[in-house]
């Protein structure tokens, strides 16, 4: 950790030296035998691991990155005067370059059956518990019934809600509301009673199918119980409450009538090894000394699934070197000699001696029926995060900033680590793409989890972090002063201090004055998130001058679930800002003084329709990205210092007015690559999308309005993706939209033509692999030869009035078809027949549901139901779905948690002596 705030550090002496010589004078010399004397220090910690003195350098570490840290706040305070200097004479530069000179010396089973139960029609409301330990792949399973395709066609309403991150009924309630798309705005929640919003929530579900999950049930003020009864009705069929829990005697679930209970239990000690070893050596015969040492590995991790998951990703990178194994099995306390560890009594012995109970292990969260698991979890992680190269041991840490269960959006994650310095410009690579590396390096080692992919090509969208590792990192990154998360608004935020470098606030607080008032000692924050879920937060105005006063030094301040009202002109004097994300419903403009922040990168104000912004946006030559909901023009920029934003890569959402083409004309957003537009005039679109073939990088293009398009030849070659939605598009677009020779993704949304048979003619959209059609009002679909010969991906979603199909899809793979008509369905059979093996089609409702020879049936017996399920053997693939017991009330059958273990580009290896190695 030390070697990687040092890493830092050297890239902002690099920075500060490069940029900024002129205004160093004498200090310069200073900081440069400085810088060399940090990147020996960096060296001489990076040599010494597993060297015997292990001790001895982590004290050493620890000082020098306190070090670091110190000269880091010194160098950003420079930073800032100079930032001042910039506007004085020549004289004075003189004069102050003198005076700070000497202030730096100071330097799935479960999963059929479950599905079987929520398509069950033929009874009311429905409660559906999945139950076990933290860790066991209780989320897992509940996401695979959740998305699983034949359940999403069955309910016009699903939500899925972490219900950890929520302490009150009330928060709760706001949750699933907000997960329904029924948000209730912020001036409205102060007056909605925890009544009022059941009443709200049961308004918005009555007399409609639903599936409610409520993920990580715990108690809470107010009692979930009660939320239950009150806001889901009983009577009516087609109402589905699916929750996950541990099984804490805390969270007894009362009186509530559960329709099923399934217990995921451990897995046994065969079963651990069985999955290890499938794991590590797939369908490979594997060595004798690597079978013992492997299998007493196992045994370590408890039969929990995610400890498995690593140790797997792990033993997969030592190869099949007997030392490499050995050297991995003894930093967890197993020798090669040792045998089977059973106590007299026959119980297995957990190993708990192995290393000393620490706090950090005690924040783990262990359970108190097995308070062993989380100290071999623990020594998973630790492990992992001592090898992980400098960038992803950062990248890692900073989960710790997101609540409990968040799903992460990628684009603004990755936007977050280029804010933090975490990801630097190597050559020509974009950052985020090496951001995109880092990401896959992390679950592939299977510590962050992929929770959600793009169709068009399986990258992630979102991610999330599994709670007990969540809590190592926040434990960790407290004990390297890395970030804090206040617990409560009474004594947490006082504990946060000079040293630490990002605060996140998850809890709730009762104003933002509680808040703020409790932050003024963190002179050194760098990051600072309000991420609170629910509540009514506002950011009074006159509470920017104390934010200013209390963070001087932001890089990323994220205000993304604050309200505010207006934004002063405060926020221009944080310089070092390179991320600002801002909730502004009701501002129309930003103050000039915003066009201070310099080092800008990321300017997110996607709630905001802002009229123009200042003149002087054009000095933000750092900004990549910039998300407003409609922008209305940028300034005119004339004059012999002319400047164009060369960096700014994202431009969303802009009307496309005459000023706006000008700019596009002359250039001055020459390395765009996404672009969303929106008017209502649609001439004005029209006239904007000829001015196109000025963007030499542009990617994708998004138009949410009507609109025309232009000759083929107006599109950049670049463009490989198109998004349409309100658009309404006639017959003409497709023998335009046809000739684009690269266009490999088409979204076609609701409204986005206009017109009752869609065509696509003969050699069309050569290129085309992905195909979205989405709500629309077609009836017909033609298609001539040889067109979209390259088309992979095919859905079509909720277009009711559609009812026919080609049979001239041959290179079709993947066909995704939402609510089909009766004749569709019926084309749809046909084409099954007719077509070539290896397309895998994903019909909702399924073609076969309406055969009564394979219609769903529920399970006989179904009273207070509780089966205890066996991990399965690797349930990240759907078709390892088995069929349920036929008596499920005495079922004593088990389902093993899931695994799944990608593949990543990181190698991590044991030290070479682990005689001292301290892990």
């Amino acid at each position: 950790m030390a070697d990687s705030v040092v890493s830092l550090l050297l890239e902002t002496l690099n920075q500060l030296l490069d940029q900024d010589a002129d205004l160093l004078l004498e200090v310069e010399d200073g900081l440069r035998s400085f810088h060399a004397e940090l990147g020996l220090a960096s060296g001489f910690i990076r040599n010494s691991v597993g060297q015997g003195n292990a001790r001895e350098v982590e004290v050493m570490a620890k000082r020098i990155s306190e070090v670091a840290n110190g000269v880091e706040d010194d160098i950003d305070k420079l930073a800032v005067r100079i930032a001042k200097q910039r506007m004085r004479g020549e004289f004075r530069k003189c004069i102050y370059g003198f005076d700070h000179r000497n202030k730096l010396g100071d330097v799935s089973k479960i999963i059929n059956s479950s599905t079987k139960e929520l398509l069950n029609e033929e009874q009311g409301r429905e409660v559906i518990s999945i139950v076990g330990d933290a860790g066991i792949g209780k989320t897992f399973l509940a996401k695979k019934i959740y998305n699983n395709i034949s359940v999403q066609g069955q309910f016009k309403y699903r939500a899925w809600v972490h219900v950890s991150r929520y302490r009150k009924a009330g928060e709760l309630l706001l949750g699933i509301l907000e997960s329904l798309d029924q948000p209730i705005t912020t001036g409205k929640r102060q007056d909605m009673t925890v009544e009022k919003l059941q009443e709200k929530l049961s308004e918005c579900l009555a007399n409609n199918r639903y599936l409610i999950v409520l993920d990580d049930l715990r108690n809470m003020e107010g009692g979930w119980e009660e939320i239950i009864e009150q806001a889901f009705h009983v009577d009516t069929n087609g109402r589905k409450i699916l929750f996950t829990c541990r099984p804490e005697p805390e969270n007894s679930l009362g009186s509530l009538s559960i329709s099923h209970s399934y217990s995921l239990e451990r897995l046994d000690k065969a079963g651990r090894w069985k999955v290890l070893r499938e794991r590590v050596f797939r369908a490979e015969a594997s060595k004798a000394d690597l079978e013992l040492l492997g299998e007493q590995m196992a045994e370590k991790c408890e039969g929990l699934p995610l400890s498995l998951a690593i140790l797997g990703r792990l033993l997969e990178m030592q190869g099949e070197s007997v030392e490499a194994w050995s050297r991995l099995a003894s930093c967890f306390g197993v020798s090669s000699g040792e045998g089977s560890n059973n106590n007299n009594d026959g119980q297995e012995h957990h190993g708990s001696d192995i290393l000393p109970s620490s706090p950090m292990e005690e924040n783990l969260g262990c359970n108190t029926h097995h308070p062993e698991h989380s100290i071999h979890l623990h020594l998973l992680l630790s492990f992992v995060y001592e090898h992980l190269p400098d960038h992803l041991s950062l990248c890692l840490l900073y989960f710790g900033m997101f609540p409990e269960g968040a799903e992460i959006p990628t684009k603004q994650l990755i936007q977050l680590w280029m804010a933090e310095g975490f990801i630097r410009q190597k050559g020509s690579r974009r950052m985020e793409d090496i951001g995109l590396q880092y990401l896959g390096e992390l679950i592939g080692l299977n510590l962050i989890q992929a929770t959600a992919r793009r169709s068009t090509n399986g990258g992630v969208k979102t991610c999330q972090i599994h709670d007990l590792i969540l809590k190592f990192c926040i434990s960790k990154g407290r004990e390297m002063k890395f970030l804090e998360v206040p617990d409560n608004s009474s004594d947490a935020p006082e504990k946060t201090g000079e040293k630490t470098r990002r605060v996140t606030i998850h809890g709730t607080f009762s104003s933002p004055k509680d808040v703020f008032s409790k932050l003024h000692n963190c002179k050194g924050v760098r990051s600072f998130h309000f991420s609170v879920p629910g509540d009514n937060v506002r950011l009074p105005t006159f509470k920017w001058n104390s934010l200013y006063e209390s963070f001087k030094l932001l890089r990323v301040l994220n205000l993304g679930m604050v309200e505010v009202s207006e934004i002063p002109k405060e926020v221009g004097r944080l310089i070092h800002l390179r991320y600002l994300r801002i909730r502004a419903l009701g501002i129309r403009h930003v103050p000039s003084s915003i066009c201070n922040l310099l080092n800008l990168q990321t300017l997110d104000m996607r709630e905001s329709s802002l009229s123009n912004l200042p003149d002087g946006i054009w000095k933000l030559q750092q900004l990549r990205h910039l998300n407003l909901f409609h922008l209305r023009s940028l300034p005119e920029h004339w004059g012999t210092d002319e400047k164009s934003l060369e960096n700014l890569q994202t431009l969303s959402c802009m009307r496309p007015q005459k000023g706006m083409k000008h700019l596009m004309v002359r250039a001055k957003f020459p390395n765009i690559n996404k672009l969303k537009l929106a008017s209502q005039n649609p001439d004005e679109t029209a006239d904007f999308l000829e001015s196109l073939d000025h963007l030499y990088h542009l990617q994708s293009l998004k138009i949410e309005s009507p609109s025309k398009l232009p000759d083929p030849s107006a599109f950049p070659l670049t463009l490989t993706k198109i998004t349409l939605q309100d658009t309404t598009l006639g017959d003409s677009c497709m023998k335009r939209l046809e000739k684009l020779p690269n266009l490999r993704i088409l979204k076609l949304r609701k409204n986005s033509v206009f017109m009752k048979e869609i065509n696509f003619n003969a050699g069309g959209f050569p290129q085309l692999q992905i195909l979205q059609m989405v709500e629309l009002e077609i009836t017909k679909w033609t298609q001539g030869g040889e067109a979209m010969v390259n088309l992979r991906h095919l859905v079509i979603k909720k277009c009711v009035q559609l009812t026919d199909f080609p049979n001239s899809l041959s290179s079709l793979r993947i066909l995704e078809v939402i609510l089909p008509t009766a004749n569709l369905r019926k084309a749809l059979q046909d084409y099954r027949r007719k077509t070539k093996s290896g397309l895998e089609m994903i019909i909702n409702p399924p073609l076969d549901m309406y055969d009564e020879s394979t219609m769903i049936n529920p399970p006989q017996d179904e009273s207070n139901a509780s089966t205890k399920i066996n991990p399965p053997q690797d349930v990240s693939d759907a078709s390892t779905m088995i069929n349920p017991p036929q008596n499920v009330s005495d079922a004593s059958t088990a389902i093993n948690p899931p695994q799944d273990v990608s593949d990543a580009s990181t190698t991590i290896n044991p030290p070479q002596d682990v005689s001292n190695a301290s892990t």
